[in-house]
């Protein structure tokens, strides 16, 4: 809430604290589940499924040492799982367990419920004129992918 006197903060700045707020409350790195290396190795193999470690390392911008450091731990935690080539064994790929895939659907419902929360401060007419908003600024940035500004 703003003072009497107080200036309003730009809307910028209202949605920034609004996501550090979620991110602090459901984020996994941010409760100490996980490094953020972790993180984003798991993110990468939920999103984008199998992948070779020197691929994985250029697509979330590591090196490949990084890569198979922080994915053993992972496999001793059961998240991730590495597979040979029955064709050429000497080519390994990652993969999410299904016990890996089940702790990303956690993290992403623990997302959705701080959401939520916030959400459940405003009325439903206040939620479906957010909506509204969000969706409109959602569908201008699509219909702007490629454009530059």
């Amino acid at each position: 809430m703003t003072q009497k006197n107080e200036k309003p903060k730009p809307a910028a700045d209202l949605l920034w604290d609004l996501f550090r707020s979620v991110h602090r409350l459901s984020h996994p790195v941010k409760k100490g589940e996980v490094t953020l290396q972790q993180f984003v190795l798991l993110k990468s193999l939920g999103c984008s499924g199998e992948q070779r470690v020197g691929e994985l390392a250029a697509r979330v911008h590591l090196t490949q040492s990084s890569v198979s450091i922080a994915i053993k731990r992972l496999e001793k935690e059961g998240l991730v799982v590495r597979m040979r080539d029955t064709a050429d064994e000497r080519r390994v790929s990652l993969a999410l367990t299904d016990n890996g895939q089940a702790v990303l659907r956690n993290w992403q419902e623990k997302w959705t419920q701080a959401v939520t929360a916030f959400l459940k401060r405003l009325d439903t007419r206040e939620q479906d004129q957010l909506q509204l908003i969000l969706q409109k600024m959602l569908d201008r940035d699509n219909g702007s992918k490629g454009e530059k500004n």
